[in-house]
């Protein structure tokens, strides 16, 4: 992806390849990078060595809206990188598993605010650190932070719930959240609600607990979470884990 990033932003730097967008757009295709229309094939985009012009085109916004998405992508997998760094020298920072008998419920929420779209990423270990189930799912609302990370917290509760889950640790990078979670305090706006709703549920279960953690813990749920705002599906895995989140765990 990173490489995709790479060659995508040389592409558009590139004078001829803006002409290129302007008249056309483009799509990136292995063997086409480098290549140049002559003055007949860009008029009329007739066959020959840019034959790829009259297949499949992406118009320039979309182009620039991809280029965009590759860099957050490739900036994502910087801060992933580091956080394994970072996680090698702390005992701090490493996932630990919780007693036997008892689940850790890891979450995280992701914004994308100019669709109005939180995605959120769940992943439950046991004591060994097997993962039994993970979901990621997204949600179209108008919010902030604090209120997307209440919202992933209630989908993480009523995730393990549904699963038949007695006893667990819940476990986020969202301090603000965990303390709400903890305290008997209520916000009076939406965030509230959830608040609520997510008290109710964990009294529900024999044994919890809320942990903050500091996101290099929560990287296969931060992952995740990314994920579910690039999918429309709300996907779950039982006894298995999603392909994406496989090297953080």
């Amino acid at each position: 992806m990173a490489l995709l990033a790479k060659q995508g932003f040389r592409i558009i730097q590139r004078p001829e390849a803006l002409a290129i967008v302007n008249s056309y757009g483009w799509c990136i295709r292995e063997g086409d990078v480098g290549k140049v229309p002559n003055d007949r094939q860009r008029r009329y985009g007739r066959e020959g060595t840019f034959s790829f012009l009259k297949k499949v085109f992406i118009h320039p916004k979309k182009v620039m809206q991809q280029a965009q998405q590759f860099l957050t992508d490739f900036q994502d997998i910087q801060v992933i990188q580091q956080a394994f760094k970072d996680s090698s020298t702390s005992s701090n920072l490493i996932w630990i598993p919780p007693p036997a008998g008892v689940y850790k419920v890891n979450w995280d929420a992701a914004i994308k605010e100019e669709a109005s779209k939180v995605g959120i990423g769940i992943v439950i270990r046991d004591f060994e650190g097997r993962v039994v189930a993970s979901r990621s799912l997204q949600k179209f609302m108008f919010t902030d932070a604090f209120t997307a990370e209440t919202q992933g917290a209630l989908q993480a509760v009523c995730f393990a719930k549904d699963i038949g889950l007695r006893r667990i640790i819940l476990q986020g990078d969202a301090l603000n959240v965990v303390k709400s979670l903890k305290t008997d305090s209520s916000e009076s706006h939406y965030s509230g609600v959830l608040l609520w709703d997510a008290k109710h549920i964990l009294n529900q279960f024999d044994y919890w607990d809320v942990v903050h953690v500091k996101r290099q813990v929560n990287v296969a749920a931060h992952v995740l979470a990314k994920y579910g705002l690039s999918s429309d599906e709300d996907e779950v895995r039982l006894e298995d884990s999603h392909l994406c989140i496989l090297p953080f765990i």
